[in-house]
């Protein structure tokens, strides 16, 4: 449900405490319930990944980029999908961080994802901005 609260755009104070009720509940469940159910420890620790990167996207669109670094970062080494490496680059780009944005923004253009034509976007903006591949004319 936070998702769809996310890509509306809209409240996005009930988004994040949506994930929060839902941390909690993988938490206070797991691992007794969740290893003979739906989810597995794998599945839970997924899911708990998913919360992070869906938090710190609420966190980029509220102007909070800076604690969505603090999220990120941390769990860059985890991350599959080019959503997750789209939502860093926003972040590093908000926080002046050019280079290593144009760097996840490049991670997400080649990952498949639902942001694709976001991040290509974003990468042929800072690209074109930062004059990057620009050889001047003999």
């Amino acid at each position: 449900m936070a998702d769809i609260y996310v890509e509306a755009d809209t409240n996005l104070t009930k988004a994040a405490q949506l994930l929060t009720d839902a941390g909690k509940l993988l938490d206070a469940n797991a691992p007794q319930k969740w290893d003979s159910g739906r989810y597995d420890q794998e599945g839970v620790r997924l899911q708990k990944a998913h919360i992070a990167i869906v938090r710190a996207e609420i966190l980029v669109r509220q102007g909070r980029s800076s604690e969505a670094l603090g999220i990120l970062v941390p769990r860059q080494k985890e991350f599959r999908l080019g959503s997750s490496f789209y939502v860093l680059g926003q972040a590093l780009e908000s926080t002046g961080q050019i280079q290593a944005a144009i760097d996840a923004y490049l991670e997400s253009v080649v990952r498949p994802s639902s942001k694709q034509e976001e991040a290509t976007a974003a990468l042929k903006r800072l690209w074109l901005k930062e004059k990057l591949g620009m050889t001047s004319k003999c």
